[in-house]
């Protein structure tokens, strides 16, 4: 089913040059342990038959949050576990021109394991952590079973875990793989050459078939993904670009961050000359600034969180991160040129 949207929006669909101004992603992996959203809300679960393209859930945020220029406060789901951006879609009253942002968090469709006797239902929650600047949007699918185990074999054992989260502060988006019990991956790939996930902007005319803008997608090995960018133009071969080897393992994070992170392109983002080092870091972070000045610069976390600041007025700056928790940060340069921004990866410090 995805290769077929995929291939739909991309390969027939794709007729302007980039009309829309929005931010591009970047996409970096990680590992780290998987927490259950034991107490969140529970969107749908139980008997029903939730997974099929006519049946879904909403969830709506307790901030807004900005995906490819546009404001939204809640997702709701498409194509099973694919989810649209937005408050809703009315097929009747909607501008067919405006952007659409799509998650694709997971390849294989997902379906309620409670259908098959025996199993516990499958489980859509979602909440929203954190104090106000720097909150995040989680939906987790939980204990979910597969489309196609259910229809080829009249089974439902096999699951998966996942959540989706979405910043406040940076704008990212994280998918986040949990524990799952899958014991014939070829059986739930139903085809594809590999896994799928990615996001996508896109217009469109109706369900399904739309003008697609962009598309960036996870790529190669699982455990360490490159990142696979379909602009208005590329040549396209859905049999082997696109898709990861395998299915991510429990504890693996995909997150995608806007080139620019927080900042919008539409704020002069350029690439200004300047560097940071080491990266990855464990205590001292230089940033050489080479023959910038009269400029600021800021250091956040993957949340928005302002951490420091300060002038660009020397070569070099040199920034003590020993007491950061490991993990991805965004560096920000603002000059009378324009903003520029590099992420680096603060690393466990030796012992």
């Amino acid at each position: 089913m995805i290769r077929k949207l995929l291939t739909l929006i991309i390969l027939i669909s794709f007729t302007s040059l980039f009309a829309q101004d929005f931010d591009r992603y970047d996409l970096e992996s990680r590992t780290e342990v998987y927490t259950p959203l034991t107490n969140a809300t529970v969107a749908l679960g139980g008997d029903s038959d939730w997974a099929d393209f006519y049946s879904g859930f909403q969830a709506e945020s307790e901030f807004a949050f900005e995906i490819f220029g546009e404001t939204h406060n809640g997702i709701f789901n498409f194509l099973s576990q694919n989810i649209l951006v937005g408050s809703g879609f009315d097929y009747y009253n909607y501008d067919y021109e405006a952007l659409l942002s799509i998650f694709i968090p997971y390849g294989p469709q997902f379906e309620n394991r409670a259908q098959i006797a025996g199993n516990d239902p499958s489980m859509i929650r979602f909440e929203t952590v954190g104090e106000p600047g720097s909150r995040i949007f989680k939906v987790e699918y939980a204990n979910t079973g597969f489309f196609i185990e259910q229809d080829e074999l009249g089974t439902s054992d096999m699951f998966a875990n996942m959540q989706v989260w979405i910043y406040e502060g940076s704008t990212c988006i994280e998918y986040h793989y949990g524990p799952t019990n899958i014991t014939d991956e070829e059986l739930i790939l139903d085809g594809e050459p590999g896994f799928v996930a990615g996001i996508i902007a896109t217009t469109i005319e109706g369900f399904g078939y739309g003008e697609a803008e962009y598309i960036i997608l996870a790529n190669g090995d699982a455990s360490n993904p490159t990142e696979f960018e379909i602009n208005l133009g590329d040549d396209y071969d859905d049999d082997t670009e696109g898709f990861t080897t395998s299915i991510p393992t429990e504890g693996m994070v995909y997150s995608f961050c806007p080139e620019g992170s927080s900042v919008s392109t539409k704020n002069a983002i350029i690439e200004l000359d300047w560097n940071l080092y080491p990266n990855p870091v464990e205590s001292t972070l230089t940033l050489d600034f080479n023959n910038l000045d009269q400029g600021q610069y800021t250091l956040h976390s993957m949340d928005g969180k302002l951490i420091t600041e300060g002038p660009v007025v020397a070569d070099q700056t040199t920034i003590n991160v020993n007491n950061l928790a490991a993990g991805h940060y965004i560096t920000k340069v603002t000059t009378e040129e324009g903003i520029s921004v590099k992420r680096f990866f603060k690393a466990n410090t030796s012992r």
